[in-house]
Order: C-alpha cells, then sequence, then structure tokens
C-alpha cells in the first residue's frame, strides 16, 4: 500500500514500515483500512498491492463512511467515492486519472449507490 518505490525497497515486508493498518475485511476484497498517523484520517492510498482491490476509509469520529475507492488490475486508484458535498452533490466520486482526482464529482452510479450502502449496513441485519 505505498508508493514511490517502499514496496520494492522491502519497507512494506514489517508493519511498522506501513502507513496503513487493516481494521477489517467484508468478504474476500472490500478492506477496511485506518492510517496509522492520526493527522492523516480516512485518505486511503493511491495505489494498491492487490489488483481490483476495494479500500474503505471512515471519518474521524467513526460516524460514517469517509471515503470508497476502486483500484484497477495494476493497482491504481480508478474512482472514489466521497461522502461529504462536492458542489452540491452528496455523496459523489472523483474519476482518477494519471494518479490524482478530476475535480469534478458526479453523482453515483447505481452500482456505487449499492455498495455505499451495502458498506454502511455491513454488520447490521438491514440489506
Amino acid at each position: 500500500m505505498g508508493a514511490n518505490g517502499s514496496h520494492a525497497s522491502g519497507v512494506l515486508n514489517t508493519e511498522e514500515g506501513r502507513a496503513y493498518k487493516l481494521l477489517f475485511n467484508m468478504g474476500d476484497n472490500i478492506v477496511f483500512l485506518e492510517q496509522k498517523d492520526p493527522k492523516k484520517k480516512g485518505k486511503l492510498p493511491e495505489e494498491s498491492h492487490t489488483p481490483n482491490r476495494i479500500y474503505v476509509s471512515f471519518m474521524a469520529n467513526g460516524r460514517d463512511v469517509k471515503e470508497i475507492a476502486k483500484y484497477d488490475k495494476d493497482g491504481k486508484k480508478v474512482w472514489a467515492i466521497h461522502t461529504n458535498e462536492h458542489k452540491g452533490i452528496q455523496p459523489h466520486y472523483h474519476i482518477w486519472k494519471d494518479g490524482k482526482p478530476t475535480k469534478d464529482g458526479f453523482e453515483l452510479t447505481p452500482e456505487m449507490k449499492s455498495l455505499l450502502k451495502k458498506v454502511r449496513n455491513y454488520g447490521t441485519d438491514e440489506k
């Protein structure tokens, strides 16, 4: 879950070298993460070492999901759902290109709405 050669250098082989800690898994491919540095609450990694992964982070107060990000076969972030308001759209998503989010926010697709609901309701009886 690092970039700039951190994986290749071996720094991620130990827990001390990682910036994120795993909170729990939801099924095989949805992973809930938290940054170890409390000043960076909710930010997800730019890349994943697992192809086609979905990462989830929570707001600092833990009351809601902050971000859900989808990564492609090369571990690059494809899009990210944000639950905060963006130019009148809440929740919204951004497309990622060249390692950065686009400035435009978009309404969630039906699949994204379903994913957000599934993540928010995980561990409850509500589907």
